[in-house]
């Protein structure tokens, strides 16, 4: 019995500090233009970010363009960290 009970709470655990290492730039909303994609397409363009794969409208998302090319992301997080990364000469896709 304790240790089903100690494995729900390492489960809720888990879950927990996975949603907040994933940052506010990640929330539930964002998975769920990923998976209703086929439903976003028919309203309009899709983008993806290069950081995390997230699949958005392109009205909604976040635009860069460097060296002549327009990249997209859900985020701006995920716009820092392709930034950080670029500059450390680390491929961020």
């Amino acid at each position: 019995m304790a240790l089903a009970l100690f494995g729900v709470v390492m489960l809720v655990l888990r879950s927990l500090a996975g949603m907040f290492a994933r940052g506010p730039g990640h929330s539930r909303r964002n998975v769920r233009d990923a998976s209703g994609a086929a439903r976003a397409a028919r309203t309009g363009e899709l983008v993806r970010d290069r950081v995390c794969n997230t699949f958005l409208p392109r009205e909604r998302a976040i635009g860069l363009t460097r060296s002549g090319e327009t990249h997209f992301f859900c985020s701006e997080d995920c716009r820092t960290r392709f930034i950080a990364g670029a500059t450390r000469g680390i491929d961020a896709a």
